[in-house]
């Protein structure tokens, strides 16, 4: 498997659950995705970076520790 670029994420084989697994930072929060192969993670990352680019993405419910700082 290449070598993803900056801004891509990173998918890998998480064995607690026996499925692929990626991850990416989209606006300071790290969003987590899982699927049964690494181009169906890869798919659902691409689909988080168009979602947040149109600014369609889900707000999360939770707080991050400097929200709630504030």
């Amino acid at each position: 498997m290449r070598r993803r670029a900056r801004g891509e994420g990173t998918i890998y084989f998480h064995k607690a659950s026996g499925l692929h697994a990626g991850e990416i930072i989209i606006d300071g929060r790290k969003r987590t995705v899982y699927g049964a192969t690494p181009e169906e993670v890869a798919s659902k990352l691409a689909e988080l970076k168009r979602q947040a680019a149109d600014g369609t993405l889900p707000i999360p419910n939770r707080v991050t520790v400097a929200e709630w700082c504030e």
